[in-house]
């Protein structure tokens, strides 16, 4: 299993990089995880083979995680795909996200290629016998679940965490979180942690990596003023020196 960071910039847009969007392949097929803004460009600069992309899973519904969707399929239409799409997507958004298409004139019967929207709930599954991913629902969210009332707004404020595992590991990505106990039961035994990095009190985080076994962390999802060489000098000290950070197009290998 091998991933690919294609975008990992924090809330706020960078000069630089592109928004969440993450890459693995395995056995030949490619599945992403999110697709937020600029994500299209990267990977182009990246030179993916995005028609190898079977599968794109999204956390949730914030800009930064999903707005690039949108451009990443008209360029598969302008490339003249033929090879079928998933695009799993949390169910409060399911609806939404196909009337936006229609919108952005991204008409499924148009494309050129069978495109479909599954919608993940809690603990949702999939499992195409080379991959599987399992949807963990967190907090990151629910802090607005007062306003939402308030307003009448009818947002379910879905927001997951994934479980990928194969034959050669197990990885899991937080998306974003709303604090540290989202992590705790899914982490134990990670080949690797990609989780964010501005959610969070990263302070307690690498004891917490330790008491799990997390082989490697992956931090991301991070302003461009953050000191990175000071966070990495205090995991240390605290005894956890596995901690990288996420760039355009680093590739990890896990195994």
């Amino acid at each position: 299993m091998k991933l690919t960071v294609v975008g990992c910039a924090s809330g706020m847009p960078s000069a630089n990089l592109a928004h969440s969007c993450y890459l693995i392949e395995q056995s030949g097929h490619s599945y992403m995880f999110d697709c937020g803004g600029g994500a299209t460009s990267a990977l182009r600069r990246l030179a993916v083979d995005t028609s190898s992309i079977s599968d794109i899973f999204i956390s949730h519904a914030h800009p930064d995680h999903v707005s690039g969707i949108f451009m990443f399929l008209q360029m598969e239409y302008l490339k003249a795909r033929t090879k079928n799409l998933i695009i799993h997507v949390p169910a409060e958004f399911g609806l939404p996200f196909e009337e936006m298409l229609k919108a952005f004139y991204l008409f499924p019967q148009k494309l050129g290629y069978d495109l479909e929207v599954s919608v993940i709930e809690d603990g949702s599954d999939f499992d195409d016998s080379l991959l599987q991913v399992r949807a963990i629902e967190n907090s990151h969210l629910k802090g607005h679940n007062e306003f939402l009332r308030s307003h009448n707004y009818p947002n379910r404020m879905q927001c997951f965490s994934f479980v990928v595992t194969t034959g050669d590991g197990k990885l899991v990505y937080s998306a974003d979180i709303g604090e540290l106990d989202d992590l705790k039961d899914i982490m134990s035994d990670a080949d690797l942690l990609i989780t964010e990095g501005i959610h969070i009190d990263l302070g307690w985080l690498p004891s917490l990596l330790i008491k799990k076994d997390v082989k490697r962390c992956l931090l991301t999802h991070l302003p461009d003023d953050f000191d990175r060489v000071s966070a990495k000098a205090q995991f240390a000290k605290l005894g956890y020196t596995k901690l990288e950070y996420a760039s355009e197009g680093l590739t990890l290998q896990i195994d």
